[in-house]
């Protein structure tokens, strides 16, 4: 998925850029914005990105719409709804165009895309729960709506990761039209456990593929990370379940060690696979085939979560790989794909001082001097340096947390060495 082609990137883009580097903006100041950016998107772009799912609910709810038309009450019932139809695809190009907001209106990659707006609300909600039970204002073909920000937000959710249950929905007409509209886990392929982005527009004959399986595993943890700031305990269970799996699924068929057995020998020099089908495993996304294009779309967007699906066994044998892939290039490797990546992984794979060793006044410097170095690499991060649009999702916030975090494990090999050199998902 090309973050920066949606509206909602560029404003989310925007926005936590405002949020990064205002630190002394009083909190309550900065969330109002953002409930102001994301109930805006909400309010002009959510119907049209519930798909042809919402497309069909839509104007099932005004004619109860049977394929021989005979429910609807009135002659010619199924030419209206075929009408109502074919009005809401023009209101939204996203259902019957790929290239308009990412492909989301055919399933490209859904489950990444919606996965960056529900962690957008978990985060707010965390903040302000009331917020969810704002009402927007949505003027459609068919009259005026007023959905709760909350049943919107359900609605992405039940659009990629629909369990059989779903304990949010209170008013029982909410309830009725979304049970027959969603399939469960929309992507998810459960032979090899991870989630398809192809979508439907585009047949091919080596099956539907995935390309970045850790935008993937991101907006399953964006699911679970909003039920649970919503009390939905059911609902928390199966976003960890899906995102587990994913994790899973990605550290068996796209990290690729030199020690890996699924991969033959001439092929695991690689480091990663660009895209997973179904039957075939290709070097290659939708943005080029550049290593360094291939190891970014595998850990992006940086968040807390990225020390759960980055492994350390992988992170050392791919990020020397994707050193000297920039080395002859520099220039293009940050111009195209930006520094963010490789800074994050070539600080999670250096070896820090532990800090469970011998008291010590050298030791303690050592650390103090480790950190500061670290940081002053974060900060120096091209996108954080000029406040551009290039950080996409990425935060300052974050980034500094994450080398906190690689600081406090002694990053990946002190991590490596206590899971005795195997790897947490070592089932290959």
């Amino acid at each position: 998925m090309k973050i920066k082609e949606t509206f909602f990137h560029s404003l989310g883009a925007a926005d936590s850029r405002r949020f990064v580097f205002s630190p002394r903006t009083p909190a309550n100041g900065v969330l109002s914005h953002w409930f102001s950016v994301t109930s805006s998107f909400l309010q002009l772009e959510a119907f049209c990105l519930l798909s042809r799912a919402m497309q069909l609910a839509a104007y099932a709810s005004i004619c109860k719409y049977s394929p021989d038309g005979r429910r609807c009450g009135r002659p010619g019932g199924a030419r209206t709804a075929e009408a109502m139809s074919s009005q809401l695809s023009s209101a939204c190009p996203a259902l019957r165009n790929s290239e308009v907001e990412a492909g989301a209106g055919l399933y490209y990659g859904t489950h990444a895309f919606f996965g960056y707006v529900v962690h957008m609300a978990a985060v707010v909600a965390k903040f302000d729960l009331g917020w969810l039970s704002r009402r927007l204002s949505i003027t459609t073909q068919y009259g005026l709506r007023t959905p709760k920000i909350h049943h919107v937000v359900l609605a992405l959710i039940r659009n990629f990761a629909t369990p059989a249950f779903l304990q949010g929905y209170k008013e029982l007409s909410v309830t009725a039209q979304l049970r027959q509209f969603f399939v469960v886990a929309r992507h998810k392929d459960w032979w090899f456990l991870n989630s398809y982005s192809s979508g439907v527009q585009h047949p091919d004959a080596l099956g539907p593929h995935q390309e970045s399986s850790s935008e993937a595993a991101f907006a399953y943890w964006a699911v679970a990370m909003y039920a649970k700031v919503t009390g939905d305990r059911r609902l928390e269970q199966w976003g960890r379940v899906l995102a587990a799996t994913e994790i899973y699924a990605a550290n068996a068929y796209i990290h690729i060690k030199e020690w890996n057995e699924i991969y033959p020998p001439a092929v695991r020099y690689l480091g990663a696979i660009g895209r997973l089908h179904e039957n075939a495993a290709v070097f290659n996304t939708i943005e080029g085939v550049e290593p360094f294009k291939i190891f970014s779309k595998q850990i992006i967007p940086l968040t807390p979560f990225s020390l759960e699906i980055i492994d350390a066994g992988w992170a050392l044998w791919m990020t020397e790989r994707w050193r000297n892939a920039c080395v002859s290039n520099l220039s293009k490797c940050f111009r195209e794909f930006g520094d963010i990546g490789l800074t994050h992984m070539s600080l999670f794979t250096q070896k820090w001082t532990a800090e469970g060793g011998p008291d010590g006044i050298d030791r303690e410097a050592t650390i103090k001097a480790e950190i500061e170095q670290a940081t002053q690499q974060v900060l120096h991060i091209n996108c954080f340096q000029v406040k551009s649009f290039d950080c996409g999702v990425h935060t300052l916030s974050n980034a500094l947390f994450f080398v906190a975090m690689t600081h406090a494990l002694g990053g990946a090999p002190t991590i490596l060495d206590a899971e005795d050199g195997n790897g947490r998902y070592r089932i290959y």
